[in-house]
């Protein structure tokens, strides 16, 4: 059969010229994409955040739908969750993350995004535990002190009584 579609010149078989220029367009894509999350990953490890970042988004546009868009969302994610980056945003990060799971759900990159998500969530948990740990001690704080007053004007008045 394939002799017969070969013989007819069938165009289901061989790739079409707008097919090749396509595929052909998409490698060069991916080239850029991938130089793009090279100098990305550099200047992230530089502590150049706002350049990284930059360089990571680049690589995203490029490559969306193939690979290293994975890659360059899970780290547009960790720049944003990095402590040293003065711009931090967890929420950012999170959803960076979230939509590694959600359109590369094979992607290497998946594991570690979930793993992320789940540190970042008990991170901000911790935090808000903390807080409230801070407000109650600031309370209770406030208390000891209202009660030693208290225990001083009482020791006053034993005092004036014994006169």
């Amino acid at each position: 059969m394939d002799r017969l579609q070969e013989m007819r010149g069938d165009s289901r078989t061989q790739p079409t010229e707008s097919s090749r220029v396509s595929l052909e367009k998409t490698a060069v894509s991916q080239d850029k994409a991938r130089s793009h999350l090279a100098r990305g990953r550099r200047l992230f490890i530089q502590g150049d955040y706002d350049g990284s970042l930059h360089e990571m988004q680049k690589a995203l546009l490029l490559s969306i739908g193939n690979s290293p868009a994975d890659e360059a969302l899970f780290t547009i994610g960790l720049i944003y969750v990095h402590p040293d980056n003065p711009r931090r945003d967890s929420g950012r990060s999170i959803a960076s993350f979230r939509r590694v799971i959600r359109e590369y759900p094979q992607s290497s990159w998946t594991i570690q995004a979930k793993m992320w998500i789940d540190v970042i969530q008990e991170n901000e948990k911790a935090k808000r535990a903390c807080a409230e740990i801070v407000q109650e001690n600031a309370r209770l704080k406030q208390m000891i002190e209202q009660s030693k007053k208290v225990d001083i004007e009482i020791e006053e008045k034993k005092r004036e009584k014994a006169r």
